[in-house]
């Protein structure tokens, strides 16, 4: 790679589906580690050119010097596998590129042991380590960002929760357990339903615990859950008001609850998302289930493993 030419190239921009926005973990790392590529995420670089939106005119200009960041879940108005330089793909679960993958795959099954045949294609996220992979959960790179990334000074305080006890976020406790999903996990709503029994539960999108009722499966979309009608929503399951929902990111939503149910998609290794750090930001209890390689990263004693 001829660094000192090269541009970067990203799938930034989600006009096709609005319910995709931009990730800017790939950019991100490319800017630290290669500063001399062009190209920067939005809103984020002062001085440094947005990178090059990836779509059919685009890749005609693309040269084996350049460089591509696709991140899951991007539409891109090209064919990713086509663009002729070096490529990193950031992928925690659902790999788009997969033949198939995520939005074809109606059991909503991780596609993380695929690595496109392209020698140009390196790959990021719960991928076995190998000569074109490195495993990195998800949750890694969202720390990465936090603690590396140029807002990394916005982040200080939720950072050092996790170091100076001192500074661990107040969390009310108003509330006993907040569980925020609509992707159908059968697991995640047994588990939901079983813990509304101890004391109410709040939810937030789709899943509530309702397992008498099956998934919702269409083609493009992974399975979702069939929330209670209103009239049969047992009183242990508060549904949070959609003002409420609006205006409020995971963790500062998370404040006013001792729990936050968060079991991942599937228990697979290298699988970590997110969730759990949100949790701790919020000063919550994860109740959490997915690969014990969590261990490895997180205190076992601070959280509990469904």
């Amino acid at each position: 790679l001829n660094i000192i030419s090269s541009c970067l190239y990203a799938c930034i921009h989600a006009e096709v589906q609005e319910d995709r926005h931009y990730s800017i973990y790939g950019i991100i790392l490319v800017n630290t580690f290669f500063p001399e590529i062009e190209g920067g995420a939005p809103g984020n670089y002062v001085g440094r050119d947005l990178a090059i939106r990836l779509n059919e005119e685009t890749i005609k200009d693309a040269t084996p010097n350049d460089f591509l960041v696709y991140h899951m879940h991007q539409h891109c108005d090209a064919e990713v596998l086509l663009f002729p330089g070096l490529q990193l793909h950031v992928n925690a679960e659902y790999y788009d590129v997969h033949p198939q993958n995520y939005m074809q795959n109606p059991e909503g099954l991780l596609t993380t042991n695929y690595i496109p045949p392209n020698e140009n294609v390196f790959v990021m996220g719960a991928h076995e380590d190998g000569p074109r992979s490195i495993r990195l959960p998800y949750a890694v790179m969202r720390w990465w960002i936090m603690v590396k990334g140029n807002q990394a000074e916005i982040n200080q305080e939720a950072v050092d929760c996790f170091f100076d006890h001192s500074k661990k976020p107040k969390n009310t406790g108003a509330n006993f357990l907040l569980y925020t999903n609509s992707h159908y996990i059968d697991y995640r709503e047994e588990a939901a339903l079983a813990l509304s029994k101890i004391k109410p539960i709040h939810v937030m999108g789709k899943c509530q615990g309702n397992t008498s009722a099956p998934p919702i499966v269409h083609r493009l979309q992974s399975p979702q859950c069939q929330p209670y009608e209103e009239k049969k929503r047992p009183p242990s399951v508060i549904v949070v008001s959609k003002e409420r929902e609006e205006r409020s990111n995971n963790y500062i939503a998370e404040r006013e609850f001792r729990f936050v149910l968060m079991m991942e998609n599937a228990n697979s290794p290298g699988y970590i998302s997110e969730k759990i750090l949100d949790a701790f930001m919020a000063g919550s209890i994860p109740i959490y289930y997915g690969t014990t390689e969590v261990f490895d990263i997180f205190n076992k004693k601070a959280f509990i493993y469904y």
